[in-house]
């Protein structure tokens, strides 16, 4: 299975580090994708009609749903992404080792991260005008986020990426999505906006400090979609490690297990 071209993409370190990869699918490929994408009842509704979601899960129903051949073609979507998992921890090496260490200390960090990359099956995406996701923290379990954007908007209005800048390191209190400034009182500067474009991928490392968000405005027009994953070791399983941490570590672990 082919990878992407990240030897293409352009490298950032501020306000995290992050790429930004233009035409990451060949024009037939991504051509396909699109083609394979169901209409809008195909999807599941779920943020009080403002989200559309399809998970690209074998058993998935509405995986199922689809032709054999848009089946097929979402499924090597996530294979191709999947493939490109230890390309993109090699960029983020540094960053990644940083975190899982502070995530599950010196000594599990290393067993974990000795096993390879891998990824999330992963979801395609529709946000409706006047969707608002506020500056939050991926699972804490994930190394790196990964879009795909399949469709344009023309301004940031219209729906765009933001990378933030908290006031203060997060300590983090809870490891599953987390807003910093609704658990720990901590604002966030927007620093960079990066715009939805067709064939556009978009990765970034999942830090303590890894603040993102979207918003569409009310008065933007049409869906708009992307592919979502994440990039974790291989032998990460979350569970299995949970005891295994020391007090400090774990307690951010309860709502997860709950």
């Amino acid at each position: 299975m082919a990878t992407l071209a990240l030897d293409s993409a352009d490298v950032f370190d501020d306000p995290f580090p992050h790429l930004v990869l233009d035409n990451a699918l060949s024009a037939d490929v991504f051509e396909a994708t699109l083609r394979a994408l169901p209409a809008q009842d195909g999807f599941a509704v779920k943020g009080r009609g403002l989200k559309l979601e399809l998970d690209i899960v074998e058993s998935s129903a509405a995986l199922i749903a689809l032709p054999t051949e848009a089946q097929n073609t979402l499924l090597e979507l996530r294979q191709r992404v999947r493939a490109s998992a230890s390309a993109l921890a090699s960029t983020f090496e540094v960053t990644l080792r940083e975190k899982y260490r502070w995530l599950l200390g010196d000594a599990i960090a290393d067993e974990m991260l000795a096993t390879g990359w891998t990824t999330t099956n992963g979801r395609v995406m529709g946000r409706a005008p006047g969707y608002q996701l506020g500056p939050h923290l991926d699972s804490s379990h994930v190394g790196i986020t990964c879009l795909l954007y399949f469709s344009e908007a023309r301004t940031a209005a219209e729906g765009a990426l933001g990378l933030f800048r908290p006031d203060r390191e997060p300590a983090v209190l809870d490891a599953s999505t987390y807003y910093p400034e609704k658990a720990e009182g901590i604002g966030s500067t927007l620093v960079k906006s990066i715009a939805v474009k067709p064939n556009r991928f978009v990765a970034f490392a999942d830090t303590p400090v890894s603040l993102h968000g979207f918003h569409r405005t009310s008065d933007a027009s049409g869906w708009r979609f992307a592919y979502q994953c994440h990039v974790l070791p291989a032998g990460l399983r979350i569970d299995d490690v949970i005891p295994l941490l020391d007090d400090d570590r774990r307690h951010r672990w309860r709502r997860y297990q709950a």
